[in-house]
């Protein structure tokens, strides 16, 4: 079945925080939610420009109520400073989208915490952030938390005592965070299910798309001909950022997810096409290792 934007139910009381959402696919995904009628966070690492697309949008749907909040993800006391103004600026959270992201071209890029800089925004900040944030989730009726991910979580692989280190990072980097955020995904499900709760848990791989990841990942091709193909084939094969972010707001706003749902785009290989509900593959569906990474990540963090 085909599924757009104009399938989303009015969001008329909600709050939704998104993280990354001062550019790209978080700031499309940030503008539709306001068009519904969400109370908006833009959580966002440079202020000025999270400043700059909430009055864009606001120019748009004039009546939007949009807030652009400080958030480093890479920084592990920004993350606190943030969720804790949060908590004291707001009472619930309705959707949290796990969205930022970060290429690194460099696998010996460190954050300040010392992690490998990709998985320390990709996973261990959000992982960090949201388990700050869970008593406003797990306080509100048929709340939603949303992980971005990507098929290339297939790809990785994670050893919990290393998976944090610049050594780690050599070897798949990017696949490897994808796979913690579905890891991360899914035992956070299982965990909501031992509760008393209506808080689901769910992810979203937005297919190849033209965001600002996936340009910085070209602009890193050093040999020129390569660059200048893989440019082609970005103009030529990769959904726009509207469409990319069509799988993310299915699985922020569809009344019929499930907790442990993944939603891609429907078409061939997941790459294309209105978004659809999946059950992620086996290299994601190991309770074991899932909770196992959570513990790890629970004494890297401090959350």
């Amino acid at each position: 079945m085909s599924w757009s934007v104009s399938d989303i139910p009015d969001q008329t009381g909600k709050i939704a925080l998104v993280t990354g959402a001062n550019a790209g696919m978080g700031r499309e995904v940030a503008r539709v939610l306001a068009a519904k009628n969400a109370e908006v966070v833009l959580a966002v690492r440079n202020t000025s420009k999270g400043t700059e697309a909430a009055q864009a949008i606001m120019s748009e749907h004039p009546g939007a109520k949009l807030h652009a909040m400080a958030l480093d993800l890479s920084d592990l006391s920004s993350v606190r400073t943030f969720a804790q103004r949060f908590n004291e600026m707001f009472d619930k959270l309705d959707i949290l989208i796990n969205n930022a992201g970060f290429y690194a071209a460099d696998s010996s890029d460190i954050s300040k915490d010392g992690f490998a800089l990709m998985i320390a925004v990709s996973h261990l900040g959000h992982f960090a952030l949201t388990r700050l944030l869970l008593d406003k989730v797990l306080a509100t009726p048929n709340a939603r938390v949303v992980t971005v991910s990507s098929s290339a979580y297939k790809g990785g692989s994670i050893d919990p005592d290393t998976f944090h280190t610049t050594e780690a990072a050599r070897t798949k980097p990017y696949q490897n965070s994808k796979l913690a955020n579905m890891l991360f995904m899914l035992e956070l499900q299982r965990r909501f299910e031992s509760l008393d709760t209506t808080a689901l848990s769910v992810a979203a791989g937005p297919g190849p798309t033209k965001s600002d990841g996936a340009k910085l990942g070209i602009q890193s091709i050093s040999n020129r001909a390569l660059r200048g193909l893989a440019i082609g084939i970005t103009d030529l094969l990769m959904n726009t950022v509207a469409q990319g972010a069509l799988p993310v707001l299915r699985a922020a706003t569809d009344a019929n997810a499930n907790g442990g749902d993944y939603f891609t785009p429907g078409g061939f290989n997941a790459m294309w096409g209105p978004p659809v509900a999946n059950k992620p593959t086996k290299s994601a569906n190991d309770p074991a290792l899932a909770k196992t990474l959570w513990a790890r990540s629970t004494e890297l963090t401090g959350a």
